[in-house]
């Protein structure tokens, strides 16, 4: 038989001995298929597209709310959404702080490193917070459009300065945020009528569109000095960075931009102000007095120095 017992098999024909092994047996041994995970990004991700959410600019939405054709929900967790938000949005919490006995957990992990943030969970009242918004009531059809600190985007391209519409393989799956999850959760529960805002928070700063909180309240008269702000200038259409260096009252500061000789006393629309860092004053540091008195020796030929500002003694380096 030309090609022997391998042709034989290569036609699937029948064949028998003790080497020979039943296709269930084969099946038995054969790993479970995966099932797939429906929280992990990329199905979330293939949800909101499938159901066809709109996606919106900081402009349109904005115009939208001031209509009265849209309300904005931020779904960061409650301290969060004090510190800094859009004005007149709605907070309803996606995730919570996780506490123990009513006592705020300190810390948490995150990927096996330890992580300094708020440790967060779900929070269990998120449908039936959502579901008491006025939009509901006496049959309003508002869109609600939702936003939160991390922006995010279903989006898959990205649009150059000419207008042109490219894929962006780094957006196969858009960027993931907290309130494109919490979208998701609300399509899963069927409710209608959403949007996105693209960006979130972040590109509504971007337009210079009104926010407000705890956090802009913080930073007042002299507690603005020894900010590095960013300040946008309509005339020149940029951004400049600079510091602030002093309060001259009246709501006028003195502020020093990275691009310009002068200081420039000005009223800073917190519209068009991007809070950076603060930095603290230089303390430099002076020799002792040879007749101060020390704790420790320093090595021979080391000088004992002392605080310029509050003389606070320090020795260095220590035995």
């Amino acid at each position: 038989m030309e090609g022997g017992f391998p042709a034989w098999i290569r036609y699937d024909l029948p064949c028998a001995g003790t080497n020979m092994v039943s296709l269930e047996s084969l099946m038995k041994k054969l790993p479970e298929p995966k099932k797939a995970d429906p929280n992990a990004w990329p199905n979330v991700h293939a949800r909101l597209v499938e159901a066809g959410i709109d996606s919106l600019d900081a402009t349109e939405a904005a115009k939208m709310v001031e209509e009265g054709k849209a309300i904005i929900i931020d779904v960061d967790y409650e301290e969060q959404y004090d510190e800094d938000h859009i004005e007149n949005s709605v907070n309803v919490p996606f995730k919570k702080v996780i506490t123990a006995g009513g006592i705020k957990v300190a810390g948490g992990l995150a990927k096996g490193v330890v992580y300094s943030g708020d440790p967060l969970e779900p929070n269990p009242d998120f449908l039936s917070l959502y579901k008491k918004l006025d939009a509901f009531g006496g049959g309003s059809e508002r869109t609600v459009i939702v936003t939160c600190s991390r922006g995010g985007s279903v989006r898959t391209e990205v649009v150059s300065k000419r207008g042109k519409v490219f894929k962006d393989p780094q957006l196969k799956h858009g960027r993931e945020s907290p309130s494109l999850r919490a979208m998701a959760a609300l399509i899963d529960a069927g409710f209608e009528n959403l949007a996105h805002l693209n960006g979130g928070n972040p590109s509504w700063k971007e337009a210079k569109l009104p926010t407000t909180g705890n956090f802009l309240m913080t930073i007042q008269g002299e507690d603005a000095v020894g900010w590095r702000i960013a300040t946008y200038f309509d005339e020149e259409g940029v951004w400049l960075k600079g510091k602030v260096t002093a309060f001259k009252g009246d709501g006028k500061y003195a502020v020093k931009y990275d691009t310009k000789e002068a200081e420039e006393d000005l009223n800073l629309d917190m519209n068009k102000t991007r809070w950076l860092n603060k930095q603290g004053e230089t303390k430099k540091l002076e020799p002792l007095p040879a007749d101060a008195p020390y704790i420790q020796r320093p090595r021979p030929g080391r000088p004992k120095m002392v605080r310029k500002n509050n003389q606070k003694r320090v020795f260095f380096p220590y035995f």
